[in-house]
């Protein structure tokens, strides 16, 4: 049969060991808090770089455009100062 003393022993272990098992359940749950945020952020930023990849795409379609409007621009300057200087020529 156990001692008091040795029991005692054993009680104080053993408050020792569920204060740890507490302590590191909740360190645990602080953890998979973490995780679940981080998890967030980056279904976040995943979808802001779906955006830049868009707008860039945008970007690219814009420069495009605007090439193609100045050539058109200078095509019908020159047109226009061809039949002027025709015209001046008559």
């Amino acid at each position: 049969m156990p001692t008091d003393s040795s029991q005692n022993g054993w009680n104080e272990y053993s408050r020792l060991v569920l204060a740890e098992l507490k302590r590191l359940d909740t360190t645990c749950l602080n953890l998979n808090a973490s995780v679940i945020k981080l998890n967030e952020e980056i279904v976040h930023l995943q979808g802001v770089e779906d955006e830049v990849e868009a707008l860039s795409e945008d970007v690219k379609s814009l420069n495009s455009f605007k090439a193609y409007g100045i050539a058109l621009w200078a095509g019908i300057q020159l047109c226009f100062g061809a039949i002027l200087a025709w015209i001046l020529k008559s």
